[in-house]
């Protein structure tokens, strides 16, 4: 079974399919490219060069630029020649640019020229022709170029190639990103000429603990733990590529019971210390790239300066020009940290260390002083000697000149003195050499002493051989005597061994067979836990997707994701892998695992993929929908739907397309270009375009020209067009900064003047009473249809690109370049601004929701951005590859299309995905519940109803109790009947058609009890069990209506109750905070004292062995049914109403008056939150298959919550269907819906298929992978 690879210590990350992590070289590169700039990347090994070499050349492909990677490792470097060696690189090219025919003959035809002119001049003749969009060639592996003698001219043709943009533009589409292992003066002896001062340096630094967070999804370990076990590895790393992932690798691969600081240092010295430093290829790399390549003059320096680096003593500070620390950082040993260098992570200080450095230093030094020593002691004594006396002596005869002036008989002392002292240094010298002489002779005798010792040594060595061989010869003559008695005790114990050796043979075998389980159970959990961290690695990038707002995207990854899964499972149930369905029940059983021995997935893990899928299915928002190409690129693109929501038109510089609905092409519209604008009239029959012309044009939606308003002659262009509510009258805006009024035959009937620019859009207030007109002047004017100017709203600091009208004619929304959308609103004195302005892109147009309540607007970054009117960012709509110039929504408020500079439309939808909620109800619902065979819900309302719903949604039946409120309902085991109780204290019986059985009422007639409000069937359907809220008394029925048993004991209020799955344990809960364990047969009850709040519910897990109590204080509380406390679930923030078990006894659903439902494992940790109410959750319930929870509020309504993977996927797909039925889906996007849509196989009939051709160009931008 193949898996892919989560991390990656070898190789590109996508060769891999592994994680790739962003890092701030990925944008600096991808901007550098894009620019058209040289660039290099010359950094140490496993850093990550390769995979942000492709990542990048993916991504600029997707922009529409062509990259070409050539490996130079190809091109070989120890036997080739300049003639070859350039032919290889320009074969390289060619084939990656397709050009490998037109390389062939050209090559042959300029044999006369050098190699590095015959590159320049392909590049020209051939390449930049035929290659029409900006080129960007990745040069690989260049330091394969330092054992080649010929290629300073390579590197200045490249330089040439720069240089001859000036003479010759084509070359600007041209640039080169050159990547290795080497430093610019390395690869180029002529620095005037390098082509390394032209580009730019992209350094790759280490990676953060943000950066690092997408691994910990691939450890294998739970939410809360992996993100600590992450930061303990990065401690050890410092975020290093390789070192980071090879020990990430090494947990999942090596698991711990429990992951803490030491445990990881011992996973870091199994790895990288002791032997092992001499197995690992990084380490080896790092040490053979300091000592191997290390500069042939200056190895010692190399040694002196990483020394001072790690000892740290006093910093070290990086020069650009030292030769040295360029190679030191080049080997990755040390990273510039600031001005000053740094060991890069603790495991290189730890494996470079004191002893390595003195292993490392030039031997010669040493060794030529030891022999030295005595002589060199000896020469020193006698040098201090000799100064001493010299000293002396000067300042003897310092002091005869001074005193020489005062007697002459001082003159002659000093004279003596003098001579002395000559003496004395003669004396000095002999000594010198009577030392070296001795110390020659010490020498000497310690060459004779060290020979006599080895003789010595030698002697006793022969000794010690003549005595083992004396030895040797005496046990052999000993052990021939002893031969005999020894054969005697072997034949009679041959006899024992063999009664002894069919025994140990069971033994032994039965050993091995452990010793192969064991084996065979290990690779079986190593083969769960590779699959959960694939599938952790699929959520992880759905969840990223989504946070990216790359929502259609994320949909895709989320349909791969349940593939996977259901690829996994299916494989399990034919036999068709590794792990059959008898292992992996072995496996559950010994990890305590799965009640689902069909998957290798863990419930938690399976929970959160369906949970991925559920959540981009039901998102509340505006999903991709299908692109609708228009085969124009402008940079003015309209798009506008008809009021009734049948025709979407398109405007552009060839006309005016009409679509239906469905998205075929109606009419296109010709008569005038360029045109800036299209509007319909309010009975969609009408349609106006505005021109570059000076025209406006109208047009029924026939295609045929009714009018055309404007003559056309040297007007200015109309950048604008408006219908009035009542169609009668159409406004133009003009770039003359004039708004002209027409009315519908094409008369001029007024032309309003003010604005000081050209006037960029126009628009009628819905009510009729007022024009809205925008300019470049930066201004907003409002005009009464008589053309009165009422106001002028300033606010932007730039022009004004586009405006609108509320649907309530109340506020006003404008646009403008300086990046912002304002609204500004009659009831407030300052506009409400949208964005950030302040060198945002251009926000080119802007749209009302027909509610009123969403705002849409484009921007000239290629997205449209949604907000709620109070200014609140909702949504941002990414798939366009260039900007977006105009946006629309639909009538029905449910879609909405987008125009851009690309050449296509984009259609949004929204529609068909909301939650599936049970609306009935008059009142608060307190009880929900599946019915055992998972096809009726129930729910019990104060109202005084309980309501039966099919699992679709509709209501079936609606059981009416008119005396009081239902407190709780429970099922029969059979699904036939349903138990409710009230809140007067009557229990009664109903079939589930509706028909009333049985009353309970002697509770309510027994006055010392209060109240009956609980109500529970026995799994094994012999007994009702009922209890009271106030008596703290529980009653044993049988469905007839017999009492037979009476359970006293409570001293508290019973606030819930529930069965044990084998119908002899009831658990109760109290508003005390106790919880009982009883007995059915009366006896006292265990008592579970532990809880400081009121217990709200209780539930047994399926298996029996479990109680959940759900308290005010908003925890969950379990507890085995022997009493011990198990892990408590915290995280809701107001008090937790009802728990639940799913089937595998693994998951509990929570339901809390935080208005959330929560999912956990056993184990305590939190899964899912499912949000979608709006008050108190007050119940919740498993179906019994575990594929679906209802959960109950206090405003009446019931949620729906889908857990079906396969339901989920056929819905997908279905609501996927026009894209995936398009022929120019690509086909392993059609893979994913295979199984969900059986029409894919006729999905090569053009007639299927609603959609009209859209542009795989603009689709590949909607799924183009995330950078990480």
């Amino acid at each position: 079974m193949n898996k892919p690879v989560v991390f990656t210590t070898s190789g590109t990350v996508q060769a891999q399919d592994g994680l790739y992590l962003t890092r701030q070289a990925d944008e600096e590169l991808f901007q550098l490219c894009r620019r058209g700039e040289y660039a290099y990347i010359l950094t140490s090994r496993q850093m990550g060069k390769s995979s942000l070499m492709v990542a990048t050349a993916e991504r600029l492909q997707g922009e529409g630029v062509q990259a070409a990677i050539v490996d130079l490792q190809r091109l070989g470097a120890q036997t080739t020649t300049a003639d070859k060696w350039y032919f290889g690189l320009l074969t390289e090219l060619a084939r990656k640019l397709r050009l490998l025919p037109e390389l062939m003959t050209w090559w042959e035809a300029h044999n006369n020229l050098g190699e590095a002119q015959r590159l320049v001049q392909f590049l020209e003749d051939v390449v930049l022709p035929q290659i029409p969009e900006q080129l960007v060639v990745f040069i690989d592996e260049i330091d394969s170029t330092l054992s080649l003698g010929f290629t300073d001219d390579f590197f200045i043709a490249l330089r040439y190639c720069f240089t001859a943009r000036a003479e010759n533009p084509a070359f600007e589409k041209l640039s080169f990103v050159l990547i290795g292992v080497a430093t610019p003066s390395e690869l180029i002896t002529d620095q005037k000429r390098t082509p390394f001062n032209i580009g730019k340096l992209v350094e790759l630094q280490d990676f953060t603990e943000a950066e690092t967070l997408p691994l910990a999804a691939g450890l294998g370990l739970s939410a809360a733990a992996a993100p600590q076990v992450l930061r303990w590895i990065l401690q050890w790393t410092g975020g290093h590529p390789y070192l980071t992932q090879r020990v990430c690798e090494a947990v999942v691969q090596q698991p711990r019971p429990t992951w803490s600081a030491a445990a990881v240092e011992d996973l870091i010295g199994e790895l990288f210390f002791g032997e092992r430093r001499e197995q690992d290829n990084n380490l080896q790399f790092v040490q053979s790239m300091l000592m191997g390549r290390a500069p042939a003059e200056d190895v010692l320096g190399v040694l002196v300066t990483y020394r001072a680096v790690r000892q740290g003593r006093q910093p070290v500070y990086d020069e650009d020009q030292s030769v040295v620390k360029a190679h030191l950082k080049l080997s990755g040993i040390v990273k510039r940290v600031g001005a000053a260098l740094q060991v890069r992570n603790p495991i290189y200080a730890r494996v470079f260390d004191q002893q390595w450095i003195r292993k490392q230093w030039p031997e010669s030094l040493w060794e030529r002083l030891k022999p030295a020593i005595p002589l060199i002691a000896g020469l020193t004594a006698g040098i201090l000697a000799l100064g001493v006396l010299s000293i002396y002596a000067l300042n003897q005869r310092n002091y005869a000149l001074k005193q020489e002036g005062l007697a002459s008989a001082e003159a002659s002392r000093a004279d003596e003195s003098a001579r002395q002292a000559l003496k004395a240094r003669d004396d000095a010298q002999e000594a010198l050499e009577q030392v070296e002489k001795e110390g020659r002779k010490a020498l000497a005798a310690e060459a004779n002493a060290k020979a006599a010792k080895d003789n010595a040594l030698e002697q006793r060595d022969l000794a010690l051989k003549a005595r083992e061989e004396a030895d040797y010869q005496r046990l052999t003559a000993e052990g021939a005597r002893q031969a005999e008695v020894a054969q005697r005790q072997l034949a009679q114990a041959a006899q024992k061994r063999a009664q002894a050796g069919e025994a140990a043979a069971i033994t032994q075998t039965a050993e091995a067979q452990e010793q192969t389980q064991l084996a065979n159970e290990a690779s079986q959990r190593a083969e769960v836990e590779s699959f959960n961290s694939e599938i952790r690695a699929k959520i992880f990038r759905v969840e990223k997707l989504m946070d990216s707002d790359l929502n259609f995207k994320a949909w895709l990854a989320a349909l791969e994701l349940g593939n996977r899964i259901r690829q996994e499972e299916a494989n399990l149930q034919t036999g068709n892998t590794v792990t059959t369905i008898s292992r992996v029940k072995q496996i559950a059983k010994a990890e305590q695992m799965v009640a689902l021995p069909q998957t290798l997935l863990r419930p938690a893990v399976r929970l959160q993929a369906v949970a991925a899928l559920r959540e981009i299915y039901n998102y509340d928002g505006y999903l991709y929908r299908k692109t609708l190409a228009t085969h124009s690129f402008s940079d003015k693109s309209v798009v506008a739907f008809a009021p009734d929501g049948q025709i979407l038109a398109f405007a552009s510089s060839d006309g005016v397309k009409l679509w239906d609905k469905s998205g075929h092409e109606l009419q296109t519209l010709k008569g005038h270009l360029s045109i800036n604008w299209v509007s319909f009239s309010p009975d969609s029959q009408t349609i106006a375009s505005a021109s570059t012309d000076g025209t406006v044009k109208l047009w029924d939606r026939n295609g045929r020209e009714l009018q055309t308003l404007g003559d056309g002659d040297s007007l200015p262009s109309v950048s604008g067009v408006s219908f009035a509510p009542d169609g009668k009258t159409i406004a133009s805006a003009s770039a003359d900064g004039t708004v002209k009024l027409w009315d519908i035959s094409g008369q001029e009937l007024q032309t309003l003047r003010g604005h000081s620019a050209s006037v960029s859009s126009v628009s009628f207030a819905p009510n009729g009473k007022a024009i809205a007109s925008a300019s470049a002047d930066g201004t907003v004017k409002l005009w009464d249809r008589q053309g009165q100017e009422l106001q002028t709203l300033r606010g932007h600091s730039f022009g004004v690109t586009s405006v609108s009208f509320s649907p309530d004619s109340q506020t006003i929304a404008s646009a403008s370049a300086d990046g912002t959308v304002k609204l500004w609103s009659r009831q407030e004195q300052e506009p409400k601004t949208l964005g950030g302005g302040d060198g945002l892109p251009i926000v080119s147009s802007v749209s009302f929701a027909p509610d009123g309540k969403t705002i849409a607007n484009a921007s000239a970054d290629g997205t449209v951005k949604l907000w709620d009117i109070s200014g609140q960012e909702l949504q941002t709509l990414r798939g366009h590859s260039a900007s977006v110039s105009s946006v629309s929504f639909a009538p029905n408020g449910k879609a909405i299309a987008s125009a851009s500079a690309d050449g296509t439309v984009m259609l949004w939808d929204r529609s068909g995905r909301e939650l599936q909620a049970l609306k009935g109800h008059s009142s608060s619902i307190n009880w929900v519940s599946f019915s055992p065979d998972s096809q009726i819900i129930a729910s019990a309302s104060y109202d005084g109803t309980v309501k039966l719903w099919n699992t679709s949604g509709r209501e079936l039946q609606t059981l009416r109790d008119y005396s009081s409120g239902i407190r709780n309902v429970s099922f029969s085991p059979d699904s036939r009947m349903i138990a409710s109780a009230n809140d007067d204290g009557t229990v009664r019986i109903w079939s589930t058609s509706g028909r009333e059985l049985q009353s309970l009422e002697e509770i309510a007639r027994n006055p010392s009890i209060e109240i009956s409000s609980i109500v529970s069937f026995a799994p094994n359907s012999q007994m009702i069990a009922s209890a009271s809220a106030y008596g703290g008394i529980m009653e044993l029925w049988n469905w007839r209506g017999h009492k037979l048993q009476t359970l006293q004991g409570h001293s508290c209020s019973v606030t819930d109750m529930s069965f044990a799955p084998d119908s002899q344990t009831i658990v109760s809960g109290c508003d005390d905070g106790t919880v009982q364990l009883w007995d059915v047969s009366g006896r006292e009850p265990q008592i579970l004292e532990d809880h400081s709040s009121r217990v709200n519910g209780v539930s047994f897990a399926p298996d029996g062995q479990t109680v959940a109590s759900s308290h005010n204080d908003g925890t969950v509380k379990l507890w085995g049914v022997n009493g011990k406390k198990l892990p408590t679930l915290e995280g809701h923030s107001a008090s937790v109403n009802s728990a639940s078990f799913a089937p595998d006894s693994k998951t509990i659903a929570s339901a809390s008056s935080d208005r959330t439902v929560k999912l956990w494992d056993v184990k305590g940790w939190e899964l899912e939150i499912l949000e979608g109410h709006s008050s108190s959750v007050n119940s919740v319930s498993f179906a019994p298959d575990g594929q679906t929870i209802a959960s109950a509020d206090y405003d009446g309504t019931v949620i729906i919550w889908n857990l079906d993977l396969n339901d989920l996927m056929a819905k997908s797909c279905s609501w996927l269907r026009d894209y995936m039925m398009d022929p120019a889906t690509p086909t392993e996007h059609k893979e994913l819906c295979k199984d969900d849509l059986p029409e894919l196989a006729d999905a090569s009939q053009p007639a299927s298929v609603s959609w009209l051709n859209p542009i795989s160009s603009a689709f590949t931008t909607i799924t183009e992978a995330l950078p990480w």
